[in-house]
């Protein structure tokens, strides 16, 4: 065994740190080279050199990110980088896993370093058929790209938004085992391959499926970690979302919280269709109920502070319900009333209202209670089978959402 190796392990993702520190002998498979060069160092900076996190590095530090990126893409398992310090190891690395969702495998990965004065490697152990897997990934993303709107990026980004969500089932039973301290269920929910293979995921998946798409359309993306917080329990809990730029400007988008099965858990009301209140939000939305990190944590006791930029995002036209004239800036019965018979005259069979403010939001609801007769009288013109509505509270994004109770 060799002297002077320090072993270091790291949180491999958003939710759970699974790292086994172990030391080893000198790997056989390792690079002979520390850097790439050449047309292998090129090829890597054409595809990960926009990439958000990347773009936060030293260049030593993005010197190592490269390499890993072409070990990993040659699905090697034990990576010889150029000797740095713990914390700029600890840095590329974490920058890597959150730009890459491609490499599924090393989003919940045991994984291990060695660090000397002298080499520098990080062992990512590879799962049963990788190769096939991953090809399998290639192929399934291909053909969403090759269906997608080709008008603007906006429409691109919906229809990712839509692909996820539909396609996706929220992993209600792992989420809630997490919560009691059980993290076995939630381990193999966390990659692109729970979203597009499995079809059974949580938040972390549901980021990374996004972040993968939006990466093969080249449209710019960042992933997030934070907090999420629930307004109707005040619950707080992990959770991963992303930041997409349209037209120079940065939106939240959160497909996680886009899924009505995850909606009904918000909202604890039975909700069927897509929420598109999580798409291309402005911080001050979004900061209602989600609290990005800018930390890195490792081996769930150290954390740097303050690591990493957030996307800043302040323009808030492209919200949902404000291209599709449900965003109201004040409480005002009308206009509330003629915005819904507007969605319902396009056949909807679920329509829903966003609230510029809280006080609006709040009197919305009550008008609901206290005077349910107005809605009804409206309702019962257009849908078919009435015999009443059901509504859904979403105070995260000051929305609501009407469905006809058949």
């Amino acid at each position: 065994m060799k002297k002077g190796i320090k072993c270091l392990t790291i949180m491999t993702s958003v939710m759970l740190g699974l790292s086994v520190c172990s030391l080893i002998s000198q790997p056989s498979n390792q690079e002979n080279s520390l850097t790439l060069t050449g047309q292998k160092r090129q090829k890597a900076i054409a595809k990960v050199g926009q990439h958000y996190y990347f773009q936060q590095l030293s260049k030593s530090e993005q010197e190592n990110y490269l390499t890993l990126h072409d070990s990993l893409s040659q699905f090697r398992e034990v990576i010889s980088l150029a000797p740095t310090s713990k914390e700029s190891l600890i840095k590329t690395v974490d920058a890597f896993m959150m730009d890459n969702p491609e490499f599924y495998w090393i989003t919940s990965a045991d994984y291990r370093f060695e660090l000397s004065d002298q080499n520098a490697f990080v062992t990512f152990p590879l799962p049963k058929d990788v190769k096939k897997t991953y090809q399998t990934l290639q192929t399934i993303g291909d053909s969403i790209i090759a269906k997608m709107p080709v008008e603007n990026d906006y429409e691109k980004v919906k229809y990712f938004y839509e692909v996820i969500i539909q396609d996706t089932d929220y992993n209600k039973a792992a989420f809630e085992a997490y919560q009691s301290g059980d993290q076995t269920q939630i381990s193999s929910n966390q990659d692109i391959k729970s979203v597009f293979i499995d079809h059974l995921s949580v938040c972390n998946g549901y980021a990374q499926a996004f972040q993968f798409l939006c990466q093969k359309a080249n449209i710019p993306v960042a992933y997030i970690r934070g907090t999420g917080t629930s307004r109707q329990t005040q619950e707080a809990f992990p959770h991963a979302w992303n930041a997409v730029q349209l037209n120079g400007q940065y939106y939240g988008v959160d497909t996680t919280w886009g899924d009505p099965v995850f909606d009904n858990h918000l909202s604890q009301q039975q909700q069927t269709g897509i929420n598109y209140s999580f798409l291309c939000l402005s911080d001050q939305l979004m900061s209602l109920s989600h609290q990005a990190s800018k930390d890195i944590v490792f081996n769930a006791k150290e954390t740097s502070k303050n690591v990493w930029r957030i996307p800043v995002c302040t323009d808030d036209s492209l919200i949902y319900a404000k291209r599709n004239q449900s965003y109201l800036t004040t409480f005002d019965t009308n206009v509330i009333l003629n915005s819904l018979e507007g969605q319902l005259l396009q056949g909807q069979e679920q329509v829903s209202l966003q609230f510029a403010n809280q006080a609006d939001y709040d009197q919305m609801v009550a008008d609901v209670v206290d005077n349910q007769a107005r809605y009804h009288n409206l309702f019962s013109h257009y849908w078919d089978n009435y015999s009443g509505f059901s509504y859904g509270l979403l105070a995260e994004t000051l929305s609501i959402t009407f469905t006809n109770r058949t």
